[in-house]
């Protein structure tokens, strides 16, 4: 606590205790209270859920926020490490372990020391220059002015600190969104041009629904290394100096029969598409056969059901279109759906994918692309769920926000 309050802050201001609440004790580095006795009395207030007390405190009326500690884009302070380039070191997991733990890993650079001195006392502090056997030791590192000169030969024992002078759990009063801002501000470099600051303007809401993308890596899903990474916290495919003899995939390691499915994707040089109820063509190729959602630069042919490798059906409803497919296989129109306008395939767009039994629906922004009732004897009803990378010219493919929500 004194790290940041100096000699006892505001509270020593504090007259009388409040009732049932221990009096004010001597902080610092030099004074004889321990330094578990100086924290007794503030955590006597600041525990549990109520640790930070942030809103409405003197952190929050002084507006203290991440520049108060760190530097970023050349601006804020020195205290704590620069965040300009913590995309280049650390992973959003540890990133994230960094901001609600602080203490669980503490950089040399920013630690501080514990001197137990032979009369007893204790000080702790970020240890600075040391000269003439003479250690000089910042105790507040909001202000340069609090220096203590330790004498070396008056030190019974020098440890390091266990403990972070950032307080833990800061994001605690944040909301989900305000998080997510948070992070992708840090890892754009805060860039408002970043891919993490461009979203498709549709976001269905789909309570309870999972994440199949873990925004780090490729867990769970199942495709050629050579064609498949992660970058910028997005799911990125490309076949630039791969040609492919065949249309491959990316396949989530899971099987399902009704579910809504969300995900948000763009692709340039080809078309691509979202497979679901598929079934293994060739799994050493990672090919799928089954139904798919195409994403094609083709207007009608955005969001429409194509059956990939599945008895030929080919083109089973074009975008506007509602369809019911005979017993004999045969799709007929027999409604619309909506408008067939232009779309940006090359710029994030939202896709949904409804299936109940028999009945699916594709939908493009919210809207609904296709609605199919298929009593195809050969119907799927059940299979896996994969992202496409299209035989032909070469081509790139992003996807992100991949939920889905088993009916």
């Amino acid at each position: 606590c004194e790290a940041c309050h100096g000699p006892g802050g505001e509270h020593a201001d504090r007259k009388q205790p409040r009732p049932g609440h221990a009096p004010i004790v001597n902080f610092g580095g030099a004074t004889a209270s321990s330094v578990q006795a100086q924290n007794e009395v503030c955590m006597d207030c600041h525990q549990g859920d109520v640790t930070l007390a942030w809103t409405g405190s003197v952190h929050e009326r002084n507006d203290t926020a991440c520049a108060s500690c760190h530097r970023f884009a050349g601006q804020g302070m020195g205290i704590g490490p620069d965040l300009t380039g913590s995309v280049n070191r650390y992973t959003l997991r540890d990133m994230l372990e960094n901001i609600i733990e602080p203490s669980k890993v503490i950089s040399d650079q920013y630690g501080s020391t514990h001197f137990t001195m032979n009369d007893g006392s204790e000080i702790i502090g970020r240890l600075g220059t040391e000269e003439d056997g003479v250690a000089h030791v910042m105790t507040n590192p909001f202000s340069p002015d609090s220096n203590v000169d330790v004498k070396l030969a008056n030190v019974k024992t020098q440890k390091p600190y266990p403990v972070s002078s950032m307080p833990p759990g800061l994001v605690y009063p944040l909301n989900p969104d305000e998080l997510s801002d948070l992070i992708a501000y840090i890892y754009s470099a805060g860039d408002p041009e970043h891919a993490y600051f461009t979203k498709a303007s549709y976001q269905p809401e789909m309570e309870g629904a999972k994440a199949l993308f873990n925004g780090t890596d490729l867990s769970g899903w199942k495709g050629d290394p050579k064609l498949w990474s992660v970058k910028d916290g997005i799911i990125y495919g490309t076949t630039i100096g791969n040609k492919l003899k065949a249309n491959t995939f990316l396949v989530w390691d899971g099987e399902v029969d009704d579910f809504h499915l969300s995900f948000e994707a763009k692709c340039t040089g080809n078309n691509s598409g979202m497979m679901y109820r598929s079934q293994w063509l060739n799994e050493a190729d990672h090919r799928l056969r089954g139904y798919q959602a195409d994403i094609h630069p083709n207007p009608p042919y955005v969001a429409m059901l194509y059956a990939e490798q599945l008895d030929k059906r080919g083109i089973v409803a074009r975008r506007g279109q509602k369809v019911e497919v005979g017993t004999d296989g045969k799709p007929k129109v027999v409604g619309k759906t909506c408008e067939v306008t232009p779309v940006k395939t090359d710029e994030w767009q939202t896709y949904e994918i409804i299936c109940r039994g028999n009945h699916m629906i594709h939908k493009l922004n919210g809207e609904v692309a296709v609605d199919i009732i298929d009593n195809h004897p050969n119907k799927q009803l059940k299979g896996l769920i994969g992202m496409q990378l299209h035989a032909g010219p070469a081509m790139e493919c992003w996807l992100r926000n991949v939920r889905l929500k088993e009916l």
